[in-house]
């Protein structure tokens, strides 16, 4: 019995400090930009800022949108540990109507990804 509670508080001690070690990773301006109403035809691109705020430098390994009518730009060279930089977004606004198209971001930091969202409404050319 002596042993398993020692096993026990051993392995919940050792939780513990993988917990408070954890790499907090990215700091957001905000995941989400509403671009409000676009015209058909006028792609729009919007910039998602962040910073680096884990305890080593990170590397964006990859960025997945959620279709074609979204591409995407993103640093390629590490951002180091405090350090500012950005995202871009580009939505084709082909069809009329609202939208909400998502990206996802994965860094090197062992963190979950992050989904950042670009929003609107697709309004006819006059």
């Amino acid at each position: 019995m002596k042993i398993s509670i020692s096993v026990i508080s051993f392995f919940m001690l050792i939780s513990l400090v993988s917990f408070t070690t954890l790499e907090s990773g990215v700091t957001w301006v905000s995941q989400v930009q509403n671009v409000g109403k676009i015209l058909k035809g006028k792609p729009v691109t919007v910039k998602f800022e962040f910073t680096n705020n884990s305890d080593k430098a990170m590397v964006i390994t990859r960025v997945k949108t959620s279709c074609g009518c979204t591409a995407s730009e993103w640093p390629k060279e590490p951002i180091g540990v405090g350090e500012t930089s950005s995202i871009k977004a580009t939505y084709s606004a082909a069809v009329l109507g609202n939208f909400n198209k998502s990206i996802t971001v994965f860094t090197d930091n062992g963190n979950q990804p992050y989904t950042l969202f670009i929003k609107g409404e697709v309004v006819a050319t006059e």
